[in-house]
C-alpha cells in the first residue's frame, strides 16, 4: 500500500458525499476517500464522545456514526474516529502520514487514537521548538494576568497585546508597558531585545517563575478557570487574542504540558540597563540578562504600578 497507489484509486471515485473503500489495514480500520479527500477510519472502540479538531493539516472527528460504506460490505454501521488529511497528496508529509496510519492501525492498543493525532500534529503542523516556546509564553502571561487580578485586584487582561501585532509590549495602555518573560529553568536570567525594554522609560519586566511537572496545570486548565471567572477576563480583546494565542500552540501541548508557579515578580527597567549607552553602529540588541542581584518591586509597588492601568 503506497501514496501512489491511493492517488490512483482516489480517482475513480465522485464527489457525492458518499464515503467510499480505498482500501482496508485492518477488518476496523483503513484508508477512504469523501469528496476526494483523503481519511483513515478505525472504529471508535474507547467510546469517545464527538469532537472535532481542525489544523492546517489535519482534521480529527471523534465518535461520528456511518451509516454506510458505499464499495465495501465489510465496514458494519456504528461509531468510529477519522483524521482527515487536508492538504494536497502532491506534499511532502503525505506518504509519513500514510506509513504511520498502517502503523497505527496495527498496533492500535498501544496508542489510542486522539493520541495518535496529537502526534501527527506534533510531526507535521508546527515546528516543535517555537510551538514549545510558543506555549510556555502563553502560560506566563496568562498567569501573569491571574495573578494581577487574583494577588493585586486588578484585571489587566484587556491591555494583553492591545494593538495586535503592533503591541510593543505584552500589556500596553499607551502610556507605559509590561513585558511578560516567562522562565522554567534553575537560572535567573530572560531574554531581552534592548531597545524594546530599554527605550522606554515608563517600561516594567514582568517575571513568571515556572517549573514543568508531571502533576501540574495545564494550559488548558488555565484557561478553563479564567473563563470560570465571572467578574474578570471577559474583553472582547482578550478573547480574540486567547484565540489567536492558542493557534500558536500545538494542541498537544494545550493539553499536555503541565507547570507549576514559584514566582510573579516586576522590575523596573530603569534600575536593570546594562548598556545605557549603545553605539550608533550597534542595532537589535539581543542578550541574555541575569536577573540574580536586581531587586524586584515590592507587592505595595506592583499595586501602585497597576493602578495607572
Amino acid at each position: 500500500m503506497n501514496l501512489a497507489k491511493l492517488k490512483q484509486q482516489m480517482d475513480l471515485f465522485p464527489d457525492d458525499d458518499n464515503i467510499y473503500l480505498l482500501e482496508s489495514i485492518t477488518d476496523s480500520a483503513g484508508f477512504f476517500v469523501n469528496n476526494s479527500q483523503l481519511y483513515y477510519l478505525a472504529e471508535d472502540d474507547s467510546n469517545y464522545s464527538y469532537e472535532s479538531i481542525e489544523t492546517d493539516f489535519l482534521k480529527l472527528q471523534s465518535h461520528i456514526k456511518i451509516h454506510s460504506v458505499t464499495n465495501s460490505s465489510t465496514y458494519r454501521d456504528g461509531y468510529y474516529n477519522s483524521i482527515v488529511y487536508l492538504n494536497s497528496l502532491e506534499e511532502s508529509n503525505a506518504e509519513s502520514f500514510i506509513k504511520l496510519c498502517i502503523v497505527h492501525a496495527v498496533n492500535q492498543k498501544e496508542l489510542s487514537f486522539k493520541d495518535f493525532f496529537y502526534s501527527l500534529i506534533s510531526l507535521f503542523q508546527l515546528p516543535s521548538e517555537q510551538a514549545y516556546k510558543n506555549a510556555i509564553g502563553l502560560y506566563g502571561e496568562l498567569k501573569f494576568m491571574q495573578y494581577s487580578k487574583d494577588t493585586l485586584n486588578k484585571d489587566i487582561s484587556n491591555f494583553w497585546h492591545a494593538r495586535g501585532s503592533l503591541s510593543q509590549y505584552d500589556f500596553s495602555n499607551g502610556e507605559m508597558g509590561i513585558e511578560v518573560k516567562t522562565t522554567t529553568t534553575d537560572t535567573r536570567d530572560v531574554s531581552i531585545k534592548h531597545n524594546q525594554i530599554f527605550e522606554n522609560e515608563n517600561c516594567y519586566l514582568a517575571v513568571v517563575d515556572c517549573s514543568i511537572i508531571e502533576n501540574g496545570e495545564t494550559i488548558e486548565d488555565l484557561i478553563k478557570k479564567m473563563e470560570a471567572d465571572k467578574c474578570g477576563y471577559n474583553s472582547i480583546n482578550f478573547s480574540i487574542n486567547l484565540e489567536k494565542e492558542k493557534k500558536r500552540v500545538s494542541k498537544r501541548d494545550l493539553k499536555e504540558l503541565r507547570f507549576t508557579t514559584k514566582s510573579v515578580k516586576f522590575f523596573d527597567t530603569l534600575k536593570l540597563n546594562p548598556f545605557p549607552v549603545v553605539p550608533d553602529n550597534v542595532n537589535k540588541l539581543k542578550y541574555r540578562l541575569d536577573l540574580s542581584d536586581s531587586k524586584p518591586l515590592t507587592q505595595y509597588e506592583e499595586l501602585k504600578l497597576l493602578e495607572r492601568f
